[in-house]
């Protein structure tokens, strides 16, 4: 649920009074901004989630005949966007106390094939992504329950090749809907903002209309300003929890040593 601000509404007001509520300045605003959150040079805003997706894999030359790599435990976006592409899903199993896929679960399932890996930082708590990326394989960072999480100080989606976060109603920023890929790659950056612009080119390939509007980057740029103010009211709300449970024979989701988790959700599990 949007709970909407003054700043969010502030937003609102000046796109209504400038007339301008497709893809506009806000919106590079807001690239500028969600770039350096993800630790990346160049960040691109699109209409959702899975269109970030689909992107960062066809950034990645990810086609027919290849396989991607995603957890078994995950949004079923990560197998849409990888059917979009034509190419295979291979699905690995997650640890039972981090609820992330470790390097070697992925190594397992490594094959010629082999094209990319999508690692998700599931509930908000950072995955060994820099174990995994050491393994070769092209790593699409899922963000999109982590924005604002840090693993051994860098924050996630400075890992991969390539990263994406939502901008949905329920994630740690939300503009009703929305999306963004960022990566330090000028390459991947050109590519996905060719494929997701898909007027005014001078030359015709098959694209995707995929472009934010300037009132939903609005919305998620003042809610991206506040971001900070949420990871800190989610951490105290965590350590309540924590503390409430500590003589209860529960497990809760276990950070590696070195991350900093969000708390996009607080997971229990009972025997």
């Amino acid at each position: 649920m949007i709970h909407l601000r003054r700043e969010e509404v502030a937003y609102v007001d000046e796109i209504g009074r400038s007339g301008q509520g497709a893809h506009g300045p806000l919106t590079r605003e807001l690239e500028r901004s969600a770039a350096r959150a993800l630790g990346g040079r160049h960040a691109i805003a699109v209409s959702h989630g899975t269109a970030a997706l689909h992107l960062a894999l066809l950034s990645l030359d990810v086609g027919a005949g290849d396989e991607v790599i995603a957890p078994s435990y995950a949004c079923a976006a990560l197998l849409h966007a990888i059917h979009y592409t034509g190419a295979t899903p291979v699905l690995v199993d997650i640890d039972p106390h981090t609820l992330n896929p470790t390097a070697e679960m992925v190594s397992h399932r490594l094959t010629p094939r082999t094209k990319a890996a999508i690692v998700t930082h599931t509930f908000g708590f950072p995955a060994d992504v820099a174990s995994i990326a050491r393994l070769g394989v092209a790593v699409v960072e899922d963000c999109a329950q982590a924005l604002g999480a840090r693993y051994r100080g860098r924050p996630v989606g400075s890992w991969g090749r390539v990263a994406v976060c939502s901008f949905y109603a329920t994630k740690m920023i939300c503009a009703g809907e929305g999306g963004m890929v960022a990566t330090n790659d000028a390459r991947i950056a050109a590519r996905v903002r060719d494929l997701s612009t898909p007027d005014l080119q001078p030359r015709y390939r098959v694209r995707y209309n995929y472009k934010l509007s300037d009132l939903a980057a609005g919305l998620a740029l003042s809610q991206l300003r506040q971001l900070n103010g949420f990871v800190e009211r989610r951490r105290a709300i965590a350590q309540r929890y924590i503390d409430a449970l500590a003589d209860f024979s529960v497990q809760l989701q276990r950070p590696l040593a070195g991350a900093e988790p969000v708390f996009y959700r607080f997971v229990v599990s009972v025997p």
